[in-house]
């Protein structure tokens, strides 16, 4: 409506001014002149409705478009991907909405994601208010049909596309969102790149997703930091990588809380399909994502899933 308004209101300023006519009536010239502006006016108007026709027709996003800021500004998208953890979600500052952390991979922390907009509210589309002292399990995401959606559910989102400054992030306001199934697809560690010396040391690979092999074992001192333990890996591919991050929790890619005297028998981990395993049995393969940071040991390594080898 306002383009219509401003397109009718410029042509209003060129055929009078003053209450005279813009023109003289009596030079051909003149209307020849008017034709021209009026049919350049009329494209530009209807290129515009086109492209924002256009703009409203959904398109099928993967995460290397999601990221690539190839898609335009207010483009409808369609993508899956997999609910973040909560200490990574925001209130807004007018409380009226939640940002959350979408990413490509369950367990997912580091590397790219889409931040999408969520207004707080009890239908499908919107997410329910948190408390003020929140767990994992307090978000909750109302998906179509009234089914609800959590930290690490899989979910295939509709919204509206806005590109961020950032490198490995874009922004989303939430239309629709529907709950996928749960079954993990393993085909996904075929993408993770083994984690070596060469790997560590280039920097284009940060936050790449890369796997390790590794002994696992518990430190003397187990402190629980925001929500995780830090544990002890030996392996033999790289110099660095001595500790990694895990989630505490009792699902895939998680390890159980620790009681307060706590021995190896109190270890347990959870493979990719949730099945309990003592950590100090055997060896592990470790999917998950590598930090990078300027100090001696290179970098973090966050656990996404264990393998039991």
């Amino acid at each position: 409506m306002l383009k219509n308004i401003l397109y009718f209101s410029f042509f209003s300023l060129l055929l009078s001014c003053g209450g005279q006519s813009y023109y003289d009536i009596d030079n051909e010239d003149d209307y020849d002149d008017y034709d021209y502006l009026d049919e350049e006016f009329e494209d530009i108007f209807v290129d515009e409705m086109d492209a924002s026709s256009n703009l409203s027709t959904p398109i099928e996003a993967d995460w290397e478009l999601l990221i690539s800021n190839e898609i335009a500004e207010d483009q409808i998208i369609n993508f899956e991907g997999y609910l973040g953890r909560l200490p990574n979600t925001m209130y807004n500052s007018d409380n009226r909405e939640l940002t959350l952390d979408v990413y490509e991979r369950r367990n997912q922390i580091e590397g790219n994601k889409m931040r999408v907009d969520v207004v707080i509210g009890t239908t499908p589309g919107h997410v329910r208010s948190l408390p003020k002292d929140y767990e994992q399990s307090d978000l909750r995401v109302v998906c179509d049909q009234d089914i609800i959606a959590g930290v690490a559910s899989h979910v295939r989102i509709q919204g509206e596309y806005g590109e961020s400054s950032g490198t490995y992030y874009n922004y989303l306001d939430l239309k629709k969102i529907r709950i996928l199934s749960d079954d993990f697809d393993e085909s996904v560690f075929d993408e993770a790149v083994k984690l070596h010396n060469k790997v560590i040391d280039t920097e284009e690979l940060d936050d790449v997703y890369s796997y390790m092999d590794c002994s696992l074992s518990l430190s003397s001192y187990m402190s629980d930091f925001s929500g995780k333990y830090t544990i002890n890996i030996k392996q033999d591919d790289n110099k660095y990588t001595e500790r990694a991050y895990v989630y505490i929790g009792n699902t895939a890619g998680k390890m159980e809380a620790l009681p307060t005297s706590y021995s190896d028998k109190d270890f347990i981990i959870y493979d990719y399909l949730g099945n309990p395993h003592k950590g100090t049995e055997g060896k592990f393969r470790l999917y998950g994502t590598f930090n990078r940071l300027d100090v001696e040991s290179k970098g973090v390594f966050t656990v996404e899933e264990f393998k039991k080898l």
